[in-house]
C-alpha cells in the first residue's frame, strides 16, 4: 500500500492555503469594490473636464471675452486634474493591493499543487513498481508450472 511521507505536510499548506482564502476574501473584495469606485469616480471626472473644456472653448467668442468666466473655468478644469491625478494614484495603490492578495493566494495554492504532483508521480511509480513485482511473480509461477508440467510428461 502506497504512503506518501509528506502527507502531513501536504495537510498543512492545505491549511495555510485555506486560511490565507479565508483571511484575504475580505480586504479583497473591499479592495476590489474601492478599486471598482475609484474608477468610475476617474470616468466621471474624466466626462466632468471634458464638459468643462467645451464650456471654455465656448466662452471664447469672437468679441467677447468674460474673463472672470474663464479663469473660473481653468480653476475648475486644473481642480479637476489634480483631482484625476490623486484618485490615479489611490487607483494604483489599490490595484497594488488586489495584486498583493492575489499573489500571496496564487503562492499557497502553488505550494500544494507541488506536493500534489509530487504524491501523484510518487504513487505512479509505486504503482509501477508493484505491478512489475506481481508479473515477475506471476512469470515465476508460470516457469515453475511450465518445468513441473515437462517433468511430469517426461515421466
Amino acid at each position: 500500500m502506497f504512503t506518501f511521507r509528506l502527507e502531513t505536510l501536504l495537510t498543512l499548506r492545505r491549511r495555510q492555503r485555506d486560511e490565507i482564502r479565508r483571511q484575504s476574501a475580505e480586504p479583497l473584495r473591499a479592495a476590489l469594490a474601492e478599486q471598482q469606485r475609484l474608477a468610475s469616480e476617474l470616468a466621471r471626472i474624466g466626462d466632468s473636464l471634458a464638459h468643462a473644456a467645451r464650456e471654455a472653448e465656448a466662452t471664447v467668442r469672437p468679441g467677447e471675452l468674460d474673463i472672470d468666466r474663464l479663469l473660473a473655468g481653468q480653476r475648475y478644469q486644473l481642480t479637476l486634474r489634480m483631482e484625476r491625478g490623486r484618485l490615479d494614484q489611490l487607483h494604483r495603490q489599490v490595484g497594488l493591493q488586489v495584486e498583493g492578495f492575489r499573489q500571496r493566494i496564487q503562492a499557497a495554492e502553488q505550494a500544494v499543487r507541488v506536493l500534489e504532483k509530487l504524491r501523484e508521480r510518487q504513487a505512479a511509480e509505486y504503482r509501477a513498481t508493484e505491478e512489475a513485482r506481481e508479473t515477475r511473480q506471476l512469470d515465476e509461477v508460470a516457469v515453475l508450472r511450465a518445468a513441473r508440467t515437462q517433468r511430469e510428461n517426461e515421466s
